[in-house]
């Protein structure tokens, strides 16, 4: 009987903990009317995108310090902190989606004749 509530309680602990799984929305790394982007155009949007990217590495950082002080907390004084833990890497998928879009750009650029 004991192993049967063990079970259906980690059974339970790991359906509540993926209802935190925050969904990543990775930007394309091609878009319509790249094409037709200008020097000054593609070079902002890149400026933007390194933006974008360190505020994501920033997140993730934060995350990961939130998360070892749930982890610390529920092993020492409240287990239920477990539950805080975020598993997700949004912010790792929304970062590299940033970077390949902007290698993409970099190659758009690369072809126009932009000065150097």
């Amino acid at each position: 009987m004991q192993l049967r509530k063990s079970v259906v309680g980690a059974a339970a602990l790991c359906l509540v903990a993926a209802c935190g799984h925050k969904p990543s929305n990775p930007v394309a790394i091609s878009q319509p009317g790249d094409t037709a982007l200008t020097c000054q155009q593609i070079e902002s949007q890149m400026t933007a995108n390194r933006h974008a990217a360190n505020t994501l590495a920033d997140l993730d950082s934060d995350r990961e310090a939130t998360n070892t002080a749930a982890m610390v907390a529920s092993a020492v004084v409240f287990w239920p902190a477990v539950f805080a833990v975020d598993l997700s890497n949004k912010e790792q998928i929304e970062m590299r989606a940033l970077q390949d879009r902007n290698q993409n750009l970099a190659r758009m650029h690369a072809k126009k004749p932009c000065p150097q």
